[in-house]
């Protein structure tokens, strides 16, 4: 814990001081100690998808990075571990209510990472991790959740992971966004275990910064900034409708180079930038803060229809009795609308490339 008292703590419990409603945290392991683990396999996609040259990687010796798995004989004392991380978080009375079994279970990545089987993590999770769980009372009190990888597998692993024994186990399933949209995949998952919570748990846009080592963007920053932040919108608005119920962003404050990051690869845009010691936000800020400003926690998803896909809409009950509808219009055109509710109708208008939100009583 040396390390988390030194860093992550203060910083977490001065931010859970400042926040006037309560605050979720979720626990994500990378990788176990390089001792439990076996030697990396060469991995396949992982660079396409995360961009970034390989570095040289020794096949032989087992490493923090670049994936290889946990050896079974190491199951139990890996569960411990993280049972331990989490009593440790909670006794320095930081609300942890989730914890991940693995950051993207099958990216075999340059930074720290480990790789397992669907019935690698059932194992693990039904044999060793849920039991450690119910010996320390953490059971009840802090979700577990699976697969926390890109969605377009989200369906398939829940299936092969989920059965009579283990249902009980996990609280949800994670997923993050960088092999596309596959809002179906999300759909699927909702409507085949609609007793788990759906939890969107990492995503960032990459963007060219000075030091980047590839091609040169010839986009201005602004436009940028805007497709960043419409991407940010986009994707929140297709897995709400698709059954998502909570939602993480992967690096929400970064300096003006897009920092840090791992070596090597580009900057990521952020919604808060800090330059020595000042800071400032844009449009990604703004354009989540549609979301969470306006959808208040423990609201529940309407169901709408549109008359064409020219603007992207969701919308949600709040506990208050008030609706809150989105709408992004990604498009370059204004777009006009008419909004009908219980026989009610209201004109409405959308300028080009903005966000909009209203709240009905």
């Amino acid at each position: 814990m040396e390390r988390n008292f030194h860093y992550i703590l203060p910083v977490l419990k001065e931010a859970v001081a400042l926040c006037d409603r309560p605050v979720s945290v979720l626990l994500s392991p990378w990788s176990p100690p390089q001792q439990w683990k076996t030697p990396p396999a060469r991995p396949k996609n992982d660079a396409s998808v995360y961009g970034g040259s390989q570095e040289q990687i020794d096949f032989t010796k087992p490493q923090r990075c670049n994936g290889g798995s946990l050896k079974p004989e190491y199951y139990g004392s890996w569960a411990e571990y993280l049972v331990k991380l989490t009593q440790a978080y909670l006794d320095q009375g930081i609300p942890v209510n989730m914890l991940t079994l693995q950051n993207e279970s099958i990216a075999a990545t340059p930074w720290d990472s480990c790789v397992w089987t669907p019935s690698s993590q059932k194992a693990f999770l039904r044999d060793h991790l849920y039991p450690a769980m119910e010996r320390a009372g953490l059971v009840g009190r802090v979700g577990l959740y699976i697969w926390d990888h890109n969605k377009e597998r989200v369906l398939e692993w829940t299936r092969e992971v989920i059965d009579e024994v283990t249902r009980p186990m996990v609280e949800g399933v994670a997923f993050h966004w960088y092999s596309g949209d596959h809002f179906e995949a999300v759909k699927m998952t909702a409507e085949q275990f609609p007793d788990l919570k759906l939890a969107f748990t990492e995503c960032c846009t990459s963007s060219n910064v000075p030091h980047d080592p590839g091609p040169v963007s010839h986009k201005t920053p602004e436009t940028q900034e805007w497709e960043g932040a419409a991407h940010y919108a986009h994707d929140i608005i297709g897995n709400l409708n698709s059954g998502m119920e909570r939602w993480f962003d992967w690096n929400f404050c970064l300096d003006k180079e897009g920092l840090p990051r791992r070596p090597k690869l580009k900057g990521c845009l952020a919604g808060i930038i800090v330059d020595n010691g000042d800071f400032s936000t844009n449009l990604i800020f703004a354009y989540v803060g549609h979301f969470s400003r306006y959808i208040q926690p423990g609201a529940q998803r309407m169901g709408f229809s549109r008359c064409d896909h020219m603007v992207e809409l969701t919308a949600a009950r709040n506990p208050d009795g008030t609706l809150a509808v989105i709408v992004l219009n990604r498009g370059t055109e204004d777009r006009g609308y008419a909004i009908r509710i219980q026989g009610n109708v209201i004109r409405v208008h959308f300028p080009a490339r903005t966000i909009s939100t209203f709240v009905l009583e």
